[in-house]
């Protein structure tokens, strides 16, 4: 085996009953940004336990996100969180929503073009706080700094990472395998 190295700032919360950790960690925040895709936030009941538990939030709901987002959904993405200024976005689904949500904290702070921003080196603004909670097994984007993102016209896929678009926590609750496609 070759040696490597793994590094991961990531906060896991692992378990039944993980997703009570969101409690503790929205504490400081009263706008938050959700990232999904059209479907599972609903299909889930996660829509309905932020709305029930978070009344004294302002919660906004960006469920655009589509298999291999492409860089005009992250554009819009970051241009709806910032508009909405949201303090913490909380990436929720598959690794589409995941890594699309990571791409969206980092372009809500920083209002750039896709290709602009990609090439620094570091981001000018730090990326809102992202709180990732996967629904699906075996992405591992919850513990990434990585972005997929899909450029339409030129059938390609590039990987939108900086040192600071790590997500803040990882809330793993099994409950939402339930809702695996079987």
């Amino acid at each position: 085996m070759q040696n490597f190295s793994f590094h991961s700032p990531v906060h896991a919360y692992f378990g039944f009953n993980a997703i009570d950790n969101l409690q503790t960690l929205l504490k400081p925040y009263k706008k938050i940004c959700v990232v999904s895709g059209a479907h599972s936030i609903d299909a889930t009941g996660f829509r309905k336990y932020l709305d029930e538990y978070f009344r004294n939030k302002e919660i906004f709901y960006f469920s655009q996100i589509e298999e291999n987002p492409s860089i005009n959904t992250i554009i819009r993405g970051g241009k709806f969180a910032r508009e909405c200024k949201a303090e913490v976005v909380i990436g929720f689904g598959g690794g589409s929503p995941l890594d699309a949500s990571k791409a969206i904290a980092a372009f809500a702070t920083n209002n750039k073009g896709f290709y602009e921003l990609l090439t620094e080196e570091t981001l000018e603004h730090e990326p809102l706080p992202v709180i990732c909670v996967p629904t699906t097994c075996g992405t591992g984007s919850e513990m990434n700094n990585y972005s997929i993102v899909t450029d339409t016209e030129k059938l390609d896929k590039i990987n939108f990472a900086k040192p600071n678009t790590f997500p803040k926590a990882a809330v793993i609750d099994p409950v939402f395998l339930r809702y695996l496609d079987k």
